[in-house]
């Protein structure tokens, strides 16, 4: 827990979380080791799948300030996405918004639950 005193506000919830999440059924952490590769490279990575996503689909990548995923990868996706779209002239395309969340990690959730709050139901209304 060394790595997380200052970030999480409550050790005990946390504490919590991790008992349940390493010692109760197959949950979406413990689904990533399917995913990944030694290095947490991805087996299958997603920039090479999303186009195939419906392009109405708005997308949202959080990252912590410290987070181990690296951010660069989201922010070429946007950039790549934004390019097509002035190319392409689309009067209304993919929406990508990548956030960087600062004092925490990779899991904001649980370090800032207001900002990832917001940030998820903001963009949850950008699909109604």
């Amino acid at each position: 827990m060394r790595r997380f005193n200052e970030t999480v506000p409550s050790r005990a919830l946390y504490a919590e979380y991790m008992y349940r999440t390493f010692l109760g059924p197959v949950s979406a952490e413990r689904a990533l080791f399917s995913f990944l590769l030694p290095g947490n490279l991805a087996k299958a990575p997603l920039c090479e799948r999303i186009m195939r996503l419906d392009p109405t689909l708005p997308l949202a990548f959080i990252y912590g300030e410290s987070d181990l995923m690296d951010i660069h990868g989201a922010l070429e996706l946007k950039a790549a996405i934004d390019s097509k779209k002035r190319l392409e002239k689309e009067a209304c395309g993919r929406n990508v918004s990548v956030s960087k969340i600062e004092n925490c990690t990779h899991q904001i959730f649980m370090e800032q639950p207001e900002v990832f709050n917001s940030i998820v139901l903001g963009f949850c209304k950008l699909r109604k």
